[in-house]
């Protein structure tokens, strides 16, 4: 789940026509982010996606009511022994309010090793912070997944099923569990809109969670796949594939989208993708 809302600059582009519309002061950044516009159909804006950590400062000599995309790095996936699949990095869509000459610090959040939760992603400075929590790792061989931006699934149960880790309010949702005993399967970790799928058998590994499509067009936050013998899908958002068998790779999150590591069988699990971050702000005041 991630949280959706619309800007003041909309009303500020479409409804005064009374006035000429202001160019804002270009912000001065660090970490080298890159800038394109893009508009959601309300309001056009100067779009800065950083793929690492950097600040903004605000040139304009007020307030400006902007909006960030914070996306976690995802967790990763546990392997050697069954086990579970990374969730996706917690991703929220918010409004930012920066106040005048204020410096937005930017953390962009990396993704986890094997067997390692997501780092968090952050945005903030002035009168507001937005921080997104890392997708939590996959469980290991009998053991619940962990719970994060998203959750990461279960290990493979032995003598009691298992259950994915829970997910953020607003960030993301819980990883899939493995519901028969001695079944060699994981569910898939839980994406930015849906929960990873729980697994009944040891054909397919679980699904990972789908996860959030952006102003950009592009989707983050998807859950790593479960293993079994065919492994499960990563979840739309880079969420890594799980391994296949015993003799097979668990696939890793993608790179910038928080997606979640791929659950291993008896070879490692799949690392989390990193996070990042955007700050949208309205071309005109």
């Amino acid at each position: 789940m991630v949280m959706s809302v619309t800007t003041a600059a909309a009303a500020n582009i479409a409804g005064n026509k009374a006035r000429t519309l202001r160019s804002l002061p270009t912000p001065t950044t660090t970490g080298s982010p890159s800038v394109t516009i893009m508009s959601d159909g309300l309001g056009i804006y100067d779009a800065y996606k950083y793929t690492g950590s950097g600040t903004l400062v605000n040139n304009a000599n007020r307030s400006i009511m902007a909006r960030a995309l914070v996306v976690a790095g995802g967790g990763g996936g546990h392997g050697g022994d069954f086990g579970g699949a990374g969730g996706g990095g917690g991703v929220i869509d918010t409004g930012l309010l920066i106040t005048a000459n204020a410096t937005i610090t930017v953390t962009v959040g990396a993704g986890g090793a094997a067997d390692v939760s997501g780092t968090n992603s952050s945005a903030g400075g002035g009168r507001a912070s937005v921080i997104a929590n890392g997708g939590g790792k996959g469980g290991l061989r009998s053991a619940n997944g962990t719970a994060g931006g998203s959750g990461g699934s279960g290990g493979s149960p032995d003598a009691t099923t298992t259950a994915g880790g829970a997910g953020t309010t607003g960030q993301g949702f819980a990883g899939g569990g493995a519901t028969v005993i001695n079944a060699i399967c994981t569910g898939g970790g839980g994406g930015a809109t849906a929960v990873g799928s729980s697994v009944a058998s040891g054909t397919v590994g679980g699904a990972g969670g789908a996860g959030y499509t952006a102003i950009d067009g592009l989707t983050y936050g998807g859950g790593g796949g479960g293993t079994a013998n065919t492994g499960g899908a990563g979840g739309s958002g880079g969420g890594g594939a799980g391994a296949s068998g015993s003799g097979g790779s668990a696939t890793a999150g993608t790179t910038n989208t928080g997606g979640g590591g791929g659950a291993g069988w008896l070879n490692p699990g799949g690392a989390g993708g990193s996070g990042l971050v955007i700050i949208l702000l309205p071309r005109f005041g």
